[in-house]
């Protein structure tokens, strides 16, 4: 079986045919609940969905986790905003963890000379905030970076242990291309597509 074969799951809504990293795994746990598995690590058969907000909610709403469990399972009703939530704290954790590891800064200024050294991965900008966007996100289009806004300012000052935190950056690293991942799927979660 070829790598790229493995990488792939049928999603159990849509039954198209995606990346793992491009979806939301759930298990059943012993007590019969379907639970979210953010990262993928859990014991158990995994089902699949779109990383998808309305085809989480179908799934829920027409018992299709029974159907792909082949047994009766228990959904709470609040799984889809479960799987909001959880997707955000993996985001955090992992900036977090570029941050402790020196490989995340804040600050317009430190952001944009992040930006002219060619050494960023990925910039994130606070959803609630306007006054250098567009800066910022025309120097990302120049450098074909992602450029993220679905995070609130409360969020990353929460991150950052800081107050005012509206910009991040992220340096070149393994930690990158795993947040890049975990920000497209977020994006995915509310837009659908990447």
């Amino acid at each position: 079986m070829k790598k790229t074969e493995e990488l792939k799951r049928c999603c159990i809504v849509s039954r198209n045919i995606k990346l793992k990293k491009h979806m939301i795994r759930f298990v059943v746990d012993p007590n019969n609940n379907v639970v979210v598995d953010i990262k993928g690590n859990l014991p158990g058969r995994g089902m699949w969905v779109d990383c998808n907000k309305e085809l989480i909610t179908q799934a829920v709403e027409k018992n299709i986790f029974s159907k792909s469990a082949k047994k009766s399972v228990v959904v709470k009703q609040d799984l889809v905003n479960t799987c909001e939530v959880m997707l955000r704290k993996r985001i955090f954790e992992i900036i977090s963890l570029a941050r402790r590891s020196g490989m995340a800064i804040n600050g317009f200024e430190k952001v944009k000379e992040l930006l002219k050294s060619q050494k960023c991965a990925l910039v994130i900008c606070a959803s609630d905030d306007s006054d250098g966007k567009n800066k910022i996100s025309g120097m990302c289009r120049m450098f074909e970076l992602p450029f993220y806004t679905f995070l609130k300012k409360q969020e990353l000052n929460k991150v950052f242990a800081s107050e005012n935190v509206t910009y991040a950056g992220i340096k070149k690293c393994g930690i990158s291309d795993i947040l890049n991942i975990e920000m497209i799927r977020l994006k995915m979660y509310f837009d659908g597509e990447c």
